[in-house]
């Protein structure tokens, strides 16, 4: 048997509220039903950790949500060019991810 997944996760520019954001969509079935704490990955692709899982019973299709990528994580003082949130999320749709939204709440 297989479970069709859907895994979900934002690419934020920093870690304050109101902070631009990617919303991005990754399918894939499994042998087994997900759980929280899995990490899922191939050769140049990795899904980073399942923090939620969620059945809906109409379709029958599991959703995750995996922790979400900061480009500025705002743990040090290391400089992080504007680009980087664009080079992230082009990283993550060249790894198979489905761009579903870009937001910036300041525009």
């Amino acid at each position: 048997m297989t479970y069709t997944i859907t895994l979900s996760k934002l690419i934020l520019e920093d870690s304050n509220e109101g902070a631009k954001y990617a919303s991005l969509r990754y399918e894939l079935s499994l042998p087994f039903v997900p759980f929280i704490g899995l990490s899922l990955g191939e050769k140049n692709w990795s899904s980073g950790t399942i923090k939620s899982v969620y059945f809906d019973n109409a379709t029958l299709k599991f959703s995750c949500h995996v922790e979400n990528e900061y480009a500025n994580d705002d743990v040090d003082d290391d400089y992080t060019p504007d680009s980087y949130f664009d080079h992230l999320v082009e990283r993550a749709v060249s790894e198979g991810w489905k761009l579903i939204v870009i937001r910036d709440p300041n525009e």
